[in-house]
């Protein structure tokens, strides 16, 4: 999700809320890193998510609903599919009063003409809200973890897709993990985006441990996704101030987000904001619903299937009732400590998952991670500073 106007952040008497639909945890690659592979025992489609949304429209009438289509890999759900999708958000609208918005996250290589004629028959609820499509980096570096369960790569179909988007004039953003491939060459990362037309794109670390506390062979520190961050901001920053206007409207998080916040501004990114997670709800195909899918169906985050729940019920989970509240209190709990830390007017806290089962499991881990949270912000705000003198 994109950095939003400040006009998003007037519409202070609605709840607001991203529903995230796992329609399917099926998917057309078999990517190295993927938690969903690993933590799905069995693919499944989601049946008639439509009539999930419409459900929710006519519970939570008059407010800010964005659905971001979610996977697996979501472009596996037929034609057909989508433009009940689509139905169901704008009746969503004009019946129940609410501003909805209609979000993708896909690995791009199916994005097609015929698909995007759907897509773009439904600007009303599509044009705030990007397509994002996950990328690594370069060609060889991409290809390294993101291939067919056959072993071949995907970059040149996840080319193909972003070409598709920026032809029509689309608006999307791209995600991109920082792991063992590819934490060493940001420059080359940031080269290879600003090729393919990126405006904005957020990095996304691989902190990604074993049952006894030790990263997995592909997964890098907290302390390692720092360095890799500050030689991006300096990149960045060189670029922004030499070159051309491809290259001077590109946004990166989290440093987009660390400057908002140091500026005094509001950001949608759960990990640099007050609310965290609550202002998000992951529904996986069967139901079961989870704060947020980085916990992995960790009973902590879990908060119901909306399968089984009555009208007032599932009214009151997306209000923030509830389940929202017992966590809202333990996130009170967790962030005690963080009080007194000299970047917490920024950081917030950071994540909520890395706090309470990772930290939970290894505190030393945690502490690395807070440590290394201290020094980005920290070297970010002593940069701008120099800037700005």
């Amino acid at each position: 999700m994109v950095i939003s106007s400040q006009d998003d952040y007037k519409l202070t008497n609605t709840v607001r809320r991203t529903i995230v639909l796992k329609v399917t945890t099926s998917c057309n690659l078999s990517c190295s890193y993927c938690y969903e592979r690993v933590s799905s025992s069995s693919p499944s489609m989601m049946p008639e998510p439509w009539k999930l949304i419409e459900r929710i429209g006519s519970c939570v009438q008059e407010s800010r609903l964005l659905f971001l289509l979610h996977g697996g890999e979501p472009l596996l759900i037929s034609d057909e599919s989508l433009m009940l999708i689509i139905e169901a958000c704008n009746k969503s609208s004009v019946e129940f009063g609410n501003r909805v918005g209609l979000s993708v996250q896909t690995n791009g290589t199916l994005l097609t003409n015929s698909w995007l004629d759907i897509w773009q028959s439904a600007s009303n609820l599509t044009s705030y809200h990007p397509i994002s499509i996950s990328i690594d980096g370069p060609k060889n570096i991409h290809d390294m973890y993101r291939r067919h369960a056959d072993g071949s790569g995907s970059f040149e179909l996840v080319k193909n897709g972003i070409k598709l988007l920026h032809e029509r004039q689309i608006n999307y953003g791209l995600l991109t993990v920082i792991a063992r491939h590819n934490v060493n060459i940001p420059e080359k990362i940031i080269d290879t985006l600003n090729n393919l037309n990126c405006k904005f794109v957020r990095f996304l670390p691989c902190y990604d441990l074993d049952e006894s506390g030790q990263l997995e062979e592909f997964a890098i520190s907290p302390s390692e996704f720092t360095s890799f961050m500050l030689k991006a901001f300096k990149y960045w920053a060189r670029c922004a101030g030499t070159a051309k206007d491809k290259q001077t409207g590109m946004f990166i998080d989290p440093l987009t987000s660390i400057i908002s916040k140091m500026q005094g501004l509001p950001t949608p990114w759960c990990e640099y904001s007050k609310d965290k997670c609550e202002g998000f709800l992951m529904v996986y195909p069967d139901g079961e619903s989870f704060l947020c899918d980085a916990y992995i169906r960790d009973n902590y985050a879990r908060v119901g299937n909306v399968f089984n729940l009555e009208e007032k019920q599932l009214r009151g989970l997306i209000l923030g009732k509830g389940r929202y509240q017992t966590f809202a209190e333990e996130k009170k709990r967790l962030l005690e400590d963080c009080r007194e830390c000299p970047v917490f007017d920024v950081c917030t806290g950071a994540c909520m998952m890395h706090r309470a089962i990772i930290g939970k499991r290894f505190p030393k881990w945690l502490e690395e991670y807070c440590k290394a949270k201290i020094t980005l912000i920290t070297e970010l705000r002593r940069a701008i500073s120099e800037t700005t003198e």
